[in-house]
């Protein structure tokens, strides 16, 4: 028996098997997904959306498809029957992370940082085990090995003449282009480095939008789909023609009809690029522009099929449409309704145009209300609509062809700067501040307005920059109401009664009526929180049981130390219906601190109405531990840390428990987590973190947390004092002198600092 016999066996029984189209695409999407969850359990996470969903199947396609085509041309082998089996023989993309995890590689798979100047150093080297290559595992190059053997092997089987000539050569050609998607996204910044503006980094090249909106994450994923779907969208149609002739045949018959609703979506792609000021585009906005364009012509493919075709060529459009950007999917959405609509198919290509049109323009900042975009509008759906009997028509779109190259419909604002725009709303509207913050300075830096920038950098205490912001906002001229509303908390933070008064005066010129209540408001509380008792009580007295005006009262004698008048006031505040969760949650606080109300009835009332509330369970926690100096109701401990473990009113109170109950160990975890989580850590998180680490004889994280603290509240001795104590232990004297010197006088510090160095002398080094 020679050689080639078993092979054709082999051969002819992968092209035996019963398997349908739908099977065999689900072979490949198991393969794909279990390649990238093999490759996730190695790394320890799961891709995110856009890598899992797009860039990584995408990966697997192009070179499955790209390979078919060149086998298919040295082998003369059905496609169809070659598709199977290449197919089934992706099953083998499964053993790099195996053989890895056999092998012990403790590397990760990944892309080679390919460069002009080590494109052929790679090449000559992948099979080179001698050679260490970053991303290139050795289960990565035992899969390549088996793929060019078996590849020029298959060839030499079933090439009717010449077999081994095109055996040899189908391994020649197959190995670079197999290896050049082990380095794919570094090949593509080396093809397009020298065309776009950048920063000489590939990561960068990929991902730098100027012109269109950035996605918050994955927007490498996205424009390396992006680009691997232009070479696929063209094999797609060698591959329909090859493999279904009854669609090509409708695909070409459909094509002539489909010219006039063709040209409106590159009459879209031609008006965004248009949009772009000369030189302002990057590599990213092109791919991204030309994906819309990409994401439409499916539109019109998937329009001209039915079936499961239909279905594949639709989805490939939205995932398209996806990768170019929320407004493109929120268009291409709408298209592919409007090409399913009942009526005649005259009058459905003309609507179908417009909104190919608007999809392919959607990338780029555009406005629909430009003369362009209006003319556009309006000739695109009568031409398609005469075009529908007489081809010929279609030389009408020449005219918003024209217009659109003469008058972009460019808006005020491109997409990149609307785009930063909502997404900093968006942070902002569900309470992410710190996000908020970071998109909205990048929104300010980037031209665009300062009225988010001023209102997260106060949320986020940095209030001489929210001031900076704001005032300067104002010196250019905005005077709107929201502006003037964080003036007047910036005032009320600093306790400016005169700069809050003015700021209140020009605010109640500007502001509607619906939103002086508020300000009013605000105003009261801004007399509690100065103190200015004689102006409250004028207005009680005035106002009667005014809910805003009792929790004023509450909030004043409690500035005031009155935490007695505080609780009565904050109880009559109840019952009121506007009665928030915090302020149960206050008064349940108050009544541990005087006693003088049942704290656990407060609590079990709140939660008849709230349910369970975080802020009422945190009162609660921390009232038992007020009053009694222990803690208890472990359960709802326990709650409020799996439904926010990274909030930091949690993890202070968690500390505050654990520290009651004695259990140190626990505190230092939860104070130094709380510490880690916030800008501006509290003293409370740096007094649980201090006494649990001394506690527990942690003296190296007691110095740790100790500089930190002193760090941020220089004006705490206590923080200075122990450090020193425990530097001078470990014979830093310079620094501990200088601490010392800080507190020189204060007879207790200087007691802690020499004990604590005796302590951590005894505990150290006895």
């Amino acid at each position: 028996m020679n050689l080639k016999t078993p092979i054709d066996r082999v051969i002819n029984w992968g092209d035996s098997l019963p398997v349908s189209p739908w099977q065999l695409a689900a072979v490949f999407a198991v393969t794909v997904i279990m390649r990238n969850l093999l490759e996730a359990i190695t790394l320890g996470l799961i891709f995110p959306a856009p890598a899992f969903m797009l860039h990584f199947p995408v990966a697997y396609i192009f070179p499955l498809l790209m390979l078919v085509f060149v086998m298919r041309m040295f082998s003369g082998y059905q496609t169809a029957k070659l598709l199977k089996i290449m197919v089934l023989a992706w099953i083998l993309t499964l053993l790099p992370p195996i053989i890895d995890k056999l092998a012990g590689t403790t590397s990760a798979i990944g892309y080679f940082p390919l460069e002009r100047s080590n494109a052929a150093w790679f090449l000559l080297n992948f099979f080179n085990p001698a050679v260490t290559l970053n991303g290139t595992t050795t289960g990565i190059r035992v899969e390549a090995a088996i793929g060019c053997i078996l590849a020029g092997v298959f060839t030499w089987a079933v090439a009717p003449n010449k077999r081994i000539l095109r055996g040899v050569l189908n391994t020649l050609v197959f190995a670079p282009v197999f290896l050049s998607f082990f380095t794919w996204p570094y090949l593509i910044g080396v093809i397009f480095q020298p065309l776009f503006p950048g920063d000489g980094v590939t990561h960068s090249l990929l991902q730098w939008h100027a012109a269109t909106e950035a996605p918050v994450t994955g927007a490498s994923h996205f424009i390396v789909y992006l680009v691997d779907m232009i070479p696929v969208s063209l094999l797609s149609l060698w591959f329909v023609k090859e493999l279904s002739e009854k669609h090509w045949m409708e695909f070409k018959q459909a094509a002539r009809d489909n010219i006039p609703i063709s040209f409106a979506a590159v009459l879209g792609t031609v008006a965004a690029f248009a949009v772009v000021p000369a030189g302002g585009l990057t590599m990213a906005d092109t791919i991204t522009i030309t994906g819309a364009l990409m994401a439409s012509l499916w539109l019109v493919t998937a329009a001209s099929w039915k079936g499961y075709f239909r279905l594949v060529a639709s989805l490939t459009a939205l995932t398209l449409a996806w990768a170019s950007g929320w407004e493109t999917l929120v268009f291409a959405g709408l298209a592919f309704a409007v090409s399913g609509l009942p009526g005649p198919k005259r009058l459905r290509h003309a609507v179908f145009a417009v909104a190919l049109f608007v999809t392919a323009l959607s990338p780029a900042g555009f406005s629909l209300s430009a003369s362009s975009a209006v003319l556009s509008l309006l000739l695109i759906p009568v031409t398609v609509f005469l075009a529908h009997k007489r081809t010929s028509a279609s030389a009408l779109l020449v005219i918003p062809l024209a217009a659109v190259l003469i008058s972009p419909p460019s808006s005020n604002r491109n997409a990149w700067e609307r785009g930063l725009a909502r997404r900093t709303d968006t942070f902002a509207r569900s309470s992410r501040i710190g996000l908020a913050l970071e998109s909205a300075a990048r929104l300010a830096a980037g031209g665009g307005p300062w009225l988010t920038l001023g209102e997260t950098t106060h949320l986020t205490g940095q209030n001489e920059r929210s001031r900076y912001v704001c005032e300067t906002a104002i010196a250019r001229g905005d005077s709107s109401a929201s502006l003037m509303k964080v003036m007047m908390n910036l005032a009320f933070a600093r306790k400016d009664t005169s700069e809050f008064n003015r700021i209140f005066e020009l605010y109640t010129d500007v502001a509607d009526e619906s939103e002086l209540s508020s300000a009013v408001n605000m105003r009261v509380s801004f007399l509690s929180l100065t103190g200015d008792t004689a102006s409250l009580n004028y207005i009680h007295s005035r106002t009667g049981m005014n809910p805003m005006v009792l929790r004023s009262m509450a909030t004043v004698h409690l500035t005031m130390g009155d935490t007695l008048r505080s609780l009565q006031y904050s109880m009559a505040f109840l019952d009121s219906p506007i009665a928030a969760a915090e302020d149960w949650a206050m008064t349940i606080t108050l009544a541990a601190v005087t006693g003088e109300a049942d704290w656990d009835s407060l609590y079990n009332e709140a939660e008849h109405r709230f349910g369970y509330c975080l802020p009422v369970m945190l009162a609660r926690l921390r009232a038992c531990v007020i009053a009694t100096g222990q803690g208890d109701r472990s359960d709802l401990l326990h709650r409020c840390i799996l439904i926010k473990p990274d909030n930091n009113e949690v993890l202070e109170t968690a500390a505050m428990w654990f520290a009651a109950e004695d259990k140190p160990d626990s505190t230092l975890v939860f104070a130094s987590r709380a510490i880690a989580g916030e800008l501006y850590p509290s003293p409370a998180a740096f007094s649980f973190a201090l006494n649990a680490a001394l506690q527990t004889g942690n003296y190296t994280e007691a110095a740790v947390t100790a500089r930190y603290a002193a760090y941020c509240y220089p004006g705490i001795v206590r923080n200075r004092a122990i450090l020193a104590g425990i530097l001078k232990a470990r014979g830093d004297t310079a620094e501990s002198a200088l601490l010392k010197e800080s507190f020189s006088g204060i007879q207790w510090a200087e007691d802690l600092c020499d004990s604590l160095e005796s302590v951590v002398c005894e505990a150290e080094y006895y």
